[in-house]
């Protein structure tokens, strides 16, 4: 897939030289997590996530190679365990403290 070009000599554009959404609202970068696309971004409704969803939807990163998604796949994963464990401490050392 190819990304979208933006240019902000368009009059359908956003603060940032990205489109407007098809319900008005500037359009919003974000990045897709899923194994499909790890860490590619693009440009959606910046309601997206309230349940208000005009459906616009367009992709800024060119898709990324095989290799590419299961690096970033593993080190993604890695980060949430990472992330689980240092809960689990802080946890654990805050009871600890309160049993004083």
């Amino acid at each position: 897939m190819s990304s979208s070009s933006y240019h902000s000599s368009s009059s359908s554009t956003g603060g940032h030289g990205w489109p407007n959404c098809k319900c008005g609202s500037k359009a919003v970068m974000e990045t897709s997590w899923t194994d499909d696309n790890p860490g590619r971004r693009f440009l959606g409704c910046r309601h997206f996530r309230e349940g208000r969803k005009c459906k616009f939807f367009e992709w800024v990163d060119d898709e990324i190679c095989k290799r590419g998604k299961a690096v970033i796949i593993a080190l993604r994963n890695e980060n949430i365990k990472l992330k689980l464990k240092m809960k689990q401490c802080t946890s654990i050392t805050l009871s600890s403290v309160s049993l004083l």
